[in-house]
């Protein structure tokens, strides 16, 4: 298996915009799309092993999920903050 999934790039976009959801900014808007980058990826990966990028997918998809709940606990500290203040 190539390290670089050449034939499923779908799945390095997903990785990439999984590892920039956490990018301040940005990351609210990259985490979604790295998600669905990630399944589409997911889905090339398992019709055709021979593709690769599974775990570059998988990564994508669990990044994209992780900068999501963080982006989640940010905008909720700042309501509750701006709450008590």
């Amino acid at each position: 298996m190539p390290i670089i999934p050449a034939n499923n790039p779908i799945s390095m976009i997903a990785y990439y915009l999984g590892i920039f959801s956490v990018i301040p900014c940005l990351g609210a808007v990259l985490s979604l799309p790295a998600i669905v980058c990630g399944v589409i990826g997911l889905v090339n990966a398992n019709k055709d092993p021979q593709v690769g990028g599974k775990g570059h997918a998988i990564a994508g998809i669990l990044l994209g999920i992780l900068g999501q709940l963080f982006w989640i606990a940010v905008w909720f500290a700042i309501g509750v903050i701006s709450a008590i203040a």
